[in-house]
């Protein structure tokens, strides 16, 4: 049986897709949680045009992140959070973290899944961060104060 996804499903399916799958898999688990739809002529013309829609607004979310990233480019961002005597953080510093400093400070939203790697990231100082979206690569600092 064909469907169409509306929603993406680990490895089965991603949203827009149309696969063909079991009669029984479709009718009793994809279509009843709202996964997928039968493949009709119908739905799969409206789908497509869903899709050309989606498609443009994504290039023209992907051309305003790649202003906003190239206005944040080498910046500096502070983040205050409790350290012992030491310098080592009680609390590590997380991707939400960087960017609620990021819409602080320079008033831009950036999903925490586009900021990088955060494993050396322990203690008070200054830290490289790379922020990657879109294909493109900005690293910024991360400045790293006790409260």
């Amino acid at each position: 049986m064909k469907v169409i996804f509306i929603k993406d499903f680990g490895k089965i399916g991603r949203k827009f897709d149309i696969k063909d799958v079991n009669s029984g898999y479709a009718t009793n688990f994809l279509i009843p949680k709202g996964i997928a739809i039968p493949a009709t002529p119908e739905a799969t013309k409206r789908i497509e045009t869903t899709r050309a829609t989606h498609d443009a607004e994504k290039k023209i979310q992907g051309d305003l992140l790649s202003k906003s990233l190239d206005s944040i480019a080498d910046s500096t961002f502070t983040v205050k959070t409790k350290a012992n005597e030491k310098g080592h953080l009680f609390a590590g510093i997380h991707a939400r973290d960087i960017v609620e400093a990021i819409r602080t400070e320079k008033g831009i939203d950036i999903d925490p899944a586009f900021v990088g790697e955060l494993k050396g990231v322990k203690t008070m100082g200054e830290h490289i961060i790379p922020i990657v979206a879109g294909g493109k690569t900005i690293k910024i600092t991360l400045n790293i104060v006790s409260q």
